[in-house]
């Protein structure tokens, strides 16, 4: 059941299962979720699905080294650099851009031409023939933003996105995504989150999948309990499609 909608592969087989046969094209959506529920690895796995299937893509680096990405990616058998030396895949050194920022407003290193990126900046790292944008992590650029500013910056890229026919994730750290009350979640067409939880029975920590919401998709109801293997996620007892003709996320 597709409901006559384009969809574009999440990347991971049991996930693509309940949403209808993954996201739906050409719109946003943001995975939340604490330090080590594997937001990077649930972006990798779109990324590495996407290039394989011929879509041009660009990853936006705000925490990371590109090659440490590279790497993390190579761990699980997606084969990043083969993209990038196929142009279908650009990594942005947004990190390096941040971090020389403040070496340079601490007197670390001075440029005057250097200045602070933006998350509105964030666009200008992202062709117009761009199929697929991940940005990792957006929540860098929203410590002294208030809620409305946020809201009114992050419709702005994705209406500006949407009018590309480009498929985006943003990816956001828990903490940041509280202090601002949650407010991304309204701009966003589908939003998950990551979690982790202590099981008292076997004194394991185990990690969840929790779909808040996804538009134009009968989402499951129920927590879906994931691994990360040497291949990446893996759903525990991926379920069948879900039926519920009547019922989906608006």
């Amino acid at each position: 059941m597709n409901n006559h909608i384009n969809r574009i592969s999440t990347g991971i087989p049991g996930l693509d299962t309940r949403l209808d046969g993954g996201y739906p094209q050409g719109e946003s959506f943001l995975v939340t979720g604490t330090q080590g529920t594997g937001k990077t690895i649930f972006g990798l796995h779109f990324l590495e699905k996407a290039c394989s299937n011929n879509k041009r893509c660009v990853l936006i680096a705000t925490e990371e080294m590109p090659y440490n990405l590279v790497k993390q990616a190579n761990m699980f058998g997606f084969d990043l650099m083969g993209h990038i030396e196929s142009g279908l895949l650009q990594i942005n050194r947004v990190y390096d851009q941040r971090t020389n920022y403040v070496r340079n407003k601490t007197g670390k290193m001075y440029d005057p031409t250097k200045r602070e990126i933006g998350l509105m900046d964030l666009l200008d790292y992202i062709p117009a023939s761009t199929d697929v944008a991940i940005i990792d992590n957006i929540g860098v650029f929203t410590l002294e933003m208030t809620p409305r500013e946020l809201r009114d910056k992050l419709d702005t890229m994705i209406q500006i996105l949407a009018e590309r026919n480009c498929t985006a994730l943003f990816i956001m750290d828990d903490a940041t995504h509280e202090i601002t009350h949650n407010i991304a979640d309204y701009s966003v067409c589908g939003s998950i989150n990551l979690m982790m939880k202590d099981n008292p029975e076997n004194l394991q920590i185990e990690r969840f999948i929790k779909i808040i919401k996804m538009r134009r998709t009968c989402i499951p109801m129920k927590l879906m309990k994931f691994n990360i293997t040497p291949k990446g996620i893996n759903l525990e007892n991926p379920l069948q499609p879900l039926y519920c003709p009547n019922v989906y996320n608006l």
